[in-house]
């Protein structure tokens, strides 16, 4: 028995896996983390570039109507799941010199996604002012 404690304490064989066990964990929860911020910043680039097309369509055009602008906003908007319903808010507004603008804003909830299920939402906001014709 005292012949075995030698080679047994020489022995590495085990210690890869024990050190990828140690350092998986980690690992994974960097990989999700990794695909959570990219899921988030596609999401925010897709509303703000669809915002953008809104803010234009309502700078090009003398009067357009909330639901154009909506339409607009819906065909340039990239959505990740085809159940998802993203509002266009427009209010109107005038400066103090008398020129009318609109506001067009919008807020979505991107999923946050966990290996075992929803870790809640993480809001997605976009405005741009556009100064429009009379």
């Amino acid at each position: 028995m005292q012949a075995v404690r030698p080679s047994l304490a020489r022995d590495i064989r085990g210690a890869t896996i024990v050190e990828f066990a140690l350092i998986a964990p980690i690992l994974i929860s960097l990989l999700v983390g990794g695909l959570n911020i990219g899921v988030y910043l596609f999401a925010k680039n897709s509303v703000d570039n669809a915002v953008e097309a809104a803010a234009r369509e309502a700078a090009i055009y003398p009067t357009p109507s909330d639901s154009a602008l909506q339409d607009v906003f819906d065909d340039a908007l990239l959505k990740q799941e085809a159940g998802i319903t993203v509002e266009l808010d427009v209010a109107e507004g005038t400066t103090a010199g008398g020129i009318k603008y609109l506001t067009l804003s919008t807020d979505y909830d991107v999923p946050v996604e966990i290996i075992f299920g929803k870790a809640g939402a993480i809001p997605v906001e976009s405005e741009r002012r556009v100064y429009v014709q009379d």
